[in-house]
């Protein structure tokens, strides 16, 4: 308390702690304790979201993993591109029947994907020709 009472040029910390975090970050603002945040440019990040019966997961453009394991997941989206840094995939024990042709495409850095334990009778071929990294890939527990 002492130490931010001198740094916010001598106002009574103890009071601003007895008002709230709320009114504290108001006047940290007010007195320009944090004005590189204040002034910092916001940035947004699309999130790509699947939904299980029991439960999400999801990526991004920075994402490296997805892990969806087991999360009753019935479909996926035609083009996961959205996260193209993704390295590993784990959509296993879902119940996925199909995938989307494309589903792989944009994800040139794919080094494993699960997709064990699903319920999917086919692939295209050529499905997984867009991703030139793939090294592990687990299909066991389907029905192809």
């Amino acid at each position: 308390c002492e130490e931010l009472g001198r740094r916010m040029a001598g106002r009574m910390c103890s009071s601003m702690l007895m008002a709230g975090a709320s009114m504290l970050l108001l006047l940290v603002l007010q007195t320009g304790f944090l004005v590189g945040v204040a002034n910092a440019q916001q940035q947004t990040t699309q999130t790509l979201t699947l939904v299980g019966a029991y439960g999400s997961c999801s990526c991004n453009s920075s994402s490296t993993t997805l892990a969806c394991f087991g999360l009753g997941i019935t479909a996926v989206p035609a083009n996961l591109s959205l996260c193209s840094k993704l390295l590993i995939m784990n959509l296993g024990n879902n119940g996925l029947t199909s995938l989307p042709p494309g589903f792989l495409n944009g994800l040139t850095q794919l080094m494993t994907l699960i997709l064990s334990n699903n319920q999917l009778t086919d692939l295209a071929p050529g499905f997984f020709s867009n991703v030139p990294t793939m090294a592990l890939l687990f299909l066991g527990g389907n029905r192809l």
